[in-house]
């Protein structure tokens, strides 16, 4: 049984997920001032996943999302379930519509567990899990609330379990770098790495190994570390540097110090939205 339950109480309404507007990541497209000649967007990777954001697609993404974290976390569910025919993937409510299919071919998924405004927990990577969504969102599902990625898993009191939200978002591979990082930058996969001085080196500089071809900045980029345990990814903002970034993944087991630090890189985020946990 898992160490996470939740008991929720009042009738199975589904509540509308809030899907919030495009971030810095996903910057809306510029109007031409009168006069001024309309400048024509090539379209890029990202566009079906921004429509599928938007519509009723990612609607019905964020409440599978929560049945099926709900599911895995051992909630009392209020509603009858389906069994499907000719599947392994669980039905959803008899009102709930199937799961929807990827925007355009699979792409990196992310699922978090936001408490009180921090995420207690993420889980995903920027390559789909499986060729069906349905399948992936399962697989995120039920991995999240035992999730190590900040750290312990996430075990929440009432209040917290009646505010949290649970957030999904598209993740877009990345680029592959157009120049090498700067070799005068700190780096802690040389031998003195752990000699590094607070007090007289950048505290947002290279403290890991870098594929991107710019410096990340974790508290305006998302962020994707990789080490020998693993991958995790950061909302921005999680980490004020990328110190602190590294922090995380030593804490989550992805990674170590010195040469065994995590890599890391700039990943495009688009969001879905987020819905709350608890149903009303």
């Amino acid at each position: 049984m898992s160490a996470l339950i939740f008991l929720f109480g009042g009738a199975a309404l589904a509540q509308d997920p809030v899907l919030p507007p495009l971030g810095p990541e996903t910057p809306p497209e510029r109007v031409a001032s009168e006069g001024e000649p309309t400048a024509v967007r090539e379209p890029d990777a990202a566009d079906p996943c921004r429509l599928f954001a938007s519509d009723a697609r990612g609607t019905a993404l964020l409440r599978l999302a929560r049945r099926l974290f709900r599911a895995a976390a051992e909630a009392v569910e209020m509603y009858p379930v389906d069994p499907p025919s000719g599947t392994g993937r669980p039905a959803g409510p008899r009102d709930e519509p199937p799961p929807p299919e990827w925007p355009a071919g699979p792409v990196g998924l992310l699922l978090c567990l936001n408490v009180d405004g921090k995420i207690r927990a993420c889980e995903g990577d920027v390559v789909a899990m499986s060729t069906d969504m349905g399948a992936a969102l399962i697989d995120l599902a039920e991995k999240l609330p035992r999730s190590r990625s900040r750290g312990r898993p996430p075990k929440l009191n009432a209040p917290q379990r009646d505010g949290a939200t649970l957030e999904a978002a598209f993740l877009l591979e990345p680029a592959p770098p157009e120049a090498a990082p700067d070799p005068n930058t700190p780096n802690p996969n040389t031998p003195d790495s752990n000699a590094l001085d607070p007090s007289t080196t950048n505290p947002n500089a290279l403290y890991s190994s870098t594929t991107s071809p710019k410096t990340p900045d974790p508290q305006t980029m998302t962020l994707r570390l990789t080490g020998a345990g693993g991958a995790l990814v950061l909302l921005p903002g999680e980490a004020k540097t990328l110190r602190k970034a590294a922090r995380v993944a030593r804490k989550a087991g992805v990674a170590g110090r010195g040469r065994n630090a995590a890599a890391i890189q700039i990943v495009t985020r688009i969001p879905i939205g987020s819905i709350p946990l608890k149903i009303n």
